[in-house]
Parts: structure tokens; C-alpha cells; sequence
């Protein structure tokens, strides 16, 4: 199928979540993975080329009134980040505040959205369009893509059909799923960084640099059984802070991806959570 925009209509909304969502509602039969392509066609995007680019991921050229313009994207990173940063320069080319002439580098694309600021920044907003046009929760809660309980095969099996990589679908997941989550990515039983979901008010434990936390179930695990998933169940101490301002299991499901070359993603899986 093609994609259908009707531009009059898709200009009366300014922000990442509104606009994603109009484009769905315009193209309500619309295919898995996300076409990106036909759609920064259909909204004015004349040219993508795939190039390399000096110090940059990708560059927006559009004129003053974007109403058409030209994508640039880096072809020297992986497919799914190819596609990722096209729907970065498409968010900066549909969100109005954005400019029309955009350079974008590897901190831009990085960017992440800051709870202590009203106003998102404007790499961070083209990110999170970017997030939310390639993997729509509403979409996805729609098909029933999202096993009722949280699982890593889930996740894979999303990441596939949606043409993006794992941490950038398990990043999401853990906010779209419903459940209390966050994610832990480590190399060689230390942690490169984890991710907790926007629900969850307990304290993940899991700093930069720090060993895997002591009898946590990933720490146990055989790294060289590449792509092979385990769960086990843990207190729920190891990996977050106590709060007695609520109530939690003592217990939660720990269950670890094995990735390649001594990494490993680590998603975490509290069933409930009540505030006192």
C-alpha cells in the first residue's frame, strides 16, 4: 500500500507524539516495518541520499517554509541506524519549531529527553519522534504485537518485524509494555549502562562501570552461548533501592539475552508496585 499524508491537516500538530499519531490515523492499514521512506516522500522529501558524511549521521536541507527539502544520511552505520537517523531528520523537517537546514552528529542522535526541562531540546524531540514513528506503541498495543507478560523473545521478535535493533526496541518496550521494567546492558559482567521504565519510582542499581550486581542472574550466566536467553528469580534488592514509601515484592524475574562477543541485555520484570 502507499502512504497517504493530507499536509493541511498533519500541520495543525507541533509535537513527536501528536504528529506520529496523526500519521497513523491517516494511514490506518499501514505495513510493518514502518516505510519510512514513502513517507518523508509523501510529506515533501524530494531526495534521500545514503553518503558518507564528514563527522555527521545525517542533514536536513529544506527550504524556510519546509515544505520540501532533502535527507542526508551517513551509509556508513548499520541498516538499523540508517533508519533511525531518517527518522530523526523527517522529525526535524515536521516539527515546526525545527529548523530547515539541520546538521546532525553522534551526541544529536544520542540525546535523550530531560525530566527537569518543560521544553525538549530539539535533537532529543527529533529522537523521540524518531522512537515513536518506528516502533508506535498505539500500533503495536492495536495488533496485539505485545505478549501479555514481558519476555526478551518478545522483544526480538518486535525488533525484527519493526526492522530496528534490540536496545533500541527494548528501550522502548520497557515503557509501552505496562508493567514496572528497565534494561541493563553489560559486557563482560560490567555494566555499560541500564534503563529504567518512567513507571517504576524504585531506584535501579545499575551504575556505569560497576560490576554486575553479586548473585544476580546474569553474573551467573555462560557468555559464549550466543543469542540464548535464562531467567531466574532474584530479590529485588539487587538491582533497586528500597523505598518505604512502597510496596514490592521481594522478589522479581530477572531474564538475560546472551548478545555476542561477552555482552548481554538484562531485563527486569517487577509484577507490582503499590504506592502506601
Amino acid at each position: 500500500m502507499s502512504i497517504n499524508l493530507d499536509l493541511m491537516e498533519l500541520a495543525d500538530f507541533t509535537n513527536p507524539k501528536t504528529i506520529v499519531k496523526e500519521i497513523l490515523n491517516q494511514n490506518p492499514n499501514i505495513k510493518l516495518p514502518i516505510p519510512l521512506e514513502e513517507i518523508a516522500s509523501a510529506a515533501g522529501i524530494s531526495d534521500i541520499q545514503y553518503r558518507a558524511l564528514d563527522g555527521l549521521e545525517g542533514a536536513l536541507v529544506a527550504n524556510k517554509e519546509k515544505s520540501e527539502g532533502i535527507i542526508a544520511i551517513n551509509n556508513k552505520t548499520i541498516p538499523s541506524k540508517q533508519r533511525f537517523t531518517l527518522g530523526h531528520e523527517l522529525g526535524h523537517f515536521l516539527i515546526p519549531r525545527h529548523g530547515h537546514n539541520m546538521s546532525c552528529t553522534v551526541r544529536d542522535l544520542n540525546k535523550k529527553a530531560s525530566s527537569k526541562s518543560k521544553i525538549l531540546d530539539i535533537e532529543a524531540e527529533a529522537n523521540v519522534f524518531s522512537s515513536l514513528l518506528l516502533m508506535p506503541p498505539q500500533l503495536l498495543t492495536k495488533r496485539g504485537l505485545l505478549d501479555s507478560s514481558p519476555n526478551v523473545n518478545n522483544i526480538i521478535q518486535l525488533k525484527d518485524m519493526l526492522d530496528i535493533s534490540f536496545q533500541a526496541c527494548a528501550n522502548n518496550y520497557i515503557n509501552m509494555h505496562g508493567d514496572y521494567l528497565a534494561v541493563i546492558y553489560s559486557h563482560n559482567s560490567i555494566i555499560h549502562y541500564g534503563l529504567n521504565s518512567d513507571a517504576n519510582p524504585l531506584w535501579l542499581n545499575a551504575d556505569k562501570r560497576k560490576e554486575l550486581p553479586r548473585g544476580c542472574h546474569t553474573s551467573t550466566v555462560d557468555l559464549s552461548k550466543y543469542h540464548s536467553t535464562s531467567s531466574d528469580e532474584v530479590d529485588t534488592e539487587l538491582w533497586f533501592g528500597s523505598n518505604n514509601n512502597f510496596e514490592y515484592p521481594e522478589t522479581l524475574i530477572e531474564e538475560t539475552y546472551i548478545q555476542e562477543n561477552g555482552w548481554a541485555a538484562t531485563l527486569l520484570w517487577i509484577d507490582d508496585i503499590e504506592e502506601l
